[in-house]
């Protein structure tokens, strides 16, 4: 298991012991004083040994983080708050691949929740997509989020969201944010399970209001404004003007493809294609790869080279980090290499796959780039 996978579980594995015995008890504080602190050191530990990136985060002192966490993780005053604190702390390495996943028995049991609202990014603003619709009158569809319990969008995502996400870029933290993540219970609207939050909304017709709603969307049922997209992996059909529409939200199934091939004839009489990849959840890069170079186009595909970390313990010790980075690329691909050392980071470079589709291999490749840079 290579050291991305590690540090996404370590903070799981630490309690799960706890967590069994206390499932009901939504405030578990059987962990020992030991048993935290040896959580936060995991974490540095891993980070520090391993992490590629720190030249990127040149503000962030990683020993100096490390020793102010100590007292806030001794300090929490429950389970789910101390993985709180870890997780603010492996947020710090802004990396969209390294971060602390809350055990199963937090979101199974609901403890965050969000109300019956939907929010997007458009153009980085946060707009109402769907709404429960008792709530259509008071906060219609696409209505901006202006205010959160009366803290303008910027400054509660800034203090309140920001420090427990993931990821380095400003759009995909921001996109991150409006939608959420029930897992760790993060999001503009997100927050303890049954509480109340004071949304202020401008409507499409100027008017501003402060609406307060529950926190409560997993404990009941209520019909929406809007139907919810599909959770297919792959979608196909036909818009006006013999425009092809193909959705696929997954790279991570190998049946993408075949999905793709049985189609592709169809694709050759459509005037044009829209391929959308906005709910994409990852996966391989193989895949929107060779569904582009059999498909797509016919010019040299364009992939990412990555470099791990190789630790010699000798040239640690030595301080000679310049040549501790190898990584063969991307098997396959016509992989440029721009050479870049530091002592503790590489920054991978990209490049596109297949440009007949910079949208879908952009991400691809960018997500396998970076699982590539942590040797996962």
């Amino acid at each position: 298991m290579g050291p991305v996978s590690r540090w996404c579980i370590v903070a799981t594995l630490i309690a799960s012991g706890a967590a069994t015995a206390n499932a009901q008890d939504s405030a578990v504080t059987s962990l020992t004083e030991a048993e935290r602190l040896y959580g936060l050191s995991l974490i540095w530990k891993e980070a520090d040994y391993n992490f590629p990136l720190f030249a990127k985060l040149p503000a962030l002192d990683w020993d100096s983080a490390y020793q102010a966490f100590l007292p806030q993780v001794l300090e929490a005053e429950t389970t789910v708050e101390y993985y709180r604190v870890l997780t603010r702390f492996a947020a710090l390495l802004r990396d969209g691949h390294t971060q602390v996943l809350m055990p199963p028995w937090v979101y199974q049991q609901h403890m965050f929740d969000q109300p019956k609202i939907r929010v997007t990014s458009a153009e980085g603003r946060p707009i109402v997509w769907n709404v429960e619709a008792p709530l259509a009158s008071q906060i219609p569809l696409g209505s901006e989020i202006l205010a959160v319990d009366g803290v303008p969008v910027d400054e509660y995502l800034e203090r309140e969201v920001y420090p427990l996400m993931r990821g380095l870029s400003v759009r995909f933290r921001r996109s991150f944010a409006m939608a959420g993540w029930y897992v760790n219970g993060v999001g503009l609207l997100w927050g303890p399970a049954g509480s109340q939050v004071a949304v202020t909304v401008r409507t499409q017709d100027g008017d501003e209001r402060t609406v307060t709603v529950t926190r409560d969307s997993s404990s009941r049922r209520s019909a929406w404004v809007r139907d919810f997209p599909s959770n297919d992996p792959f979608e196909f059909r036909w818009l006006d003007d013999a425009v092809a529409y193909v959705a696929l939200n997954t790279f991570g199934d190998r049946a993408q493809e075949e999905r793709f091939d049985s189609i592709a004839p169809e694709l050759h009489r459509a005037a044009g294609v829209i391929i959308d990849v906005r709910r994409n959840s990852g996966g391989s890069n193989g895949i929107p790869r060779r569904i582009t170079a059999r498909h797509l186009t016919s010019d040299t595909l364009m992939g990412a080279r990555w470099r791990t970390r190789i630790n010699n313990a000798a040239h640690r010790a030595w301080g000679r980090w310049e040549r501790e980075y190898e990584g063969p690329g991307d098997p396959g691909c016509n992989c440029p290499e721009t050479p870049s050392s530091n002592r503790r980071a590489h920054r991978p470079e990209y490049g596109l796959c297949g440009g007949g589709l910079p949208r879908v291999a952009r991400r691809a490749s960018q997500r396998d780039a970076r699982r590539g840079a942590h040797g996962g």
